[in-house]
């Protein structure tokens, strides 16, 4: 029985370690990406976001009516993201391939490139929005926000580790 780095790359094990580490990667975030695309636990996500930003930043009544406008259109545009999707019929490829004997990587790379493009949109869309978001807070609140994003980073790092 064939090791898996002796499958996927050169017979130097550093190497072949290396591109099984990259794999797991890859592999981590699809099935990451997967869940993201479930749309009730994105809608709670950028529901809680929304709510603590509404508690934390003070919101007054123009900003607090922007905000839950951006966060329709950012729950609708993942939902329209979503639809366009054959998610399905990519996870059982991606699926497919993993119980092969051999995983070939441009068909890997050509299988996933609908989520690595629809993720790419979304991220453009969402800075789209938070520019618009920022456009109507304070210099206080530009700085609580920055504040609260310092802290959500030192959080996810102490979870995640080094």
């Amino acid at each position: 029985m064939k090791l898996l780095w002796e499958n996927l790359g050169p017979t130097d094990k550093g190497v072949g370690m290396k591109k099984v580490l990259q794999f797991f990667i890859i592999l981590f975030t699809i099935f990451t990406f997967f869940g993201c695309f479930r749309a009730k636990n994105f809608e709670e996500r950028v529901n809680r976001i929304v709510k603590e930003l509404k508690k934390e930043l003070s919101l007054n009544d123009e900003q607090t009516n922007k905000l839950e406008s951006i966060r329709l259109e950012i729950i609708a545009k993942q939902k329209s993201i979503k639809a366009n999707l054959e998610i399905e019929n990519i996870k059982n490829e991606v699926l497919s391939m993993i119980k092969s004997e051999q995983i070939d990587k441009e068909k890997f790379k050509k299988t996933i490139e609908p989520l690595a493009k629809s993720r790419q949109e979304m991220i453009d869309f969402v800075i789209t929005k938070m520019i618009e978001f920022h456009r109507v807070l304070t210099p206080e609140q530009r700085n609580k926000l920055a504040e609260l994003m310092e802290k959500f980073d030192k959080k996810m790092e102490k979870n995640v580790g080094d």
